[in-house]
């Protein structure tokens, strides 16, 4: 949309496709944010399992390493 809009970047965007982009820059960027928390909260409940004396037979196979 923004390279057709720009002309392949020759011309300046409209307004509009400006304010798209940068609504879903902040978007994703939160999105992003929370996900990232998400996993390393995985991998620590991962780590964890590992070092239990118990671990988990799924992750038994990656070593846990």
């Amino acid at each position: 949309m923004v390279e057709s809009a720009t002309e392949g970047g020759n011309d300046r965007s409209p307004s509009l496709i400006d304010d798209l982009v940068d609504i879903y820059e902040i978007e994703i960027q939160n999105f992003l944010g929370r996900e990232e928390t998400s996993i390393k909260e995985m991998i620590g409940h991962i780590r964890s399992i590992c070092t239990s004396k118990n671990p988990s037979p799924y992750l038994i196979p990656l070593s846990c390493d």
